[in-house]
Parts: C-alpha cells; structure tokens; sequence
C-alpha cells in the first residue's frame, strides 16, 4: 500500500513539475530552479530503498538491486 502511495505521489509531482516548469519557462525562467530545488529537498528525506523502478509494477526493482555507490544516500541523489 505504502509503495502505490509513493508512486502516485512520485507521478502527480513528476506532473505538476514539468507543468509548473513549462509555464515558468514561458514567464519566468528563473523560477525552474526553485521548483527543482524544492522537488530534491523533498526527495532528501527518503532512502535508496524507496525508488520506484516501475510505476505500473511495484514489484519490479533496478536491474542492479541494492548494489549502488556509497555516494547514493538518499532519492535526491539516486539518479
């Protein structure tokens, strides 16, 4: 249940985003930035464990597993 949360919540953000990006860019350019910015510090408080590899399957999981660099603490940093 936690997992299809996530992901609805990772595809409705994902949206509003590129949504918010598209208008800003036609306006305001300099305001992408602070949308991106907010979107990592969201993302700084969840675990590598949480990453959604597939949204129609939560089952599925990184071809590479759990096996990630050190360097990778946390979503904001994953990819």
């Amino acid at each position: 249940m936690l997992r299809k949360i996530r992901a609805a919540i990772c595809d409705e953000e994902e949206l509003y985003c590129s949504r918010f990006a598209e208008y800003l860019q036609a306006n305001q350019s300099e305001m992408v930035e602070v949308c991106v910015c907010s979107q990592k510090k969201e993302l700084k408080k969840f675990p590598p464990s949480y990453v959604v590899w597939d949204a129609e399957d939560l089952k599925l999981t990184p071809p590479w597993g759990n096996n990630i660099s050190s360097d990778i603490t946390d979503l904001s940093n994953y990819f």
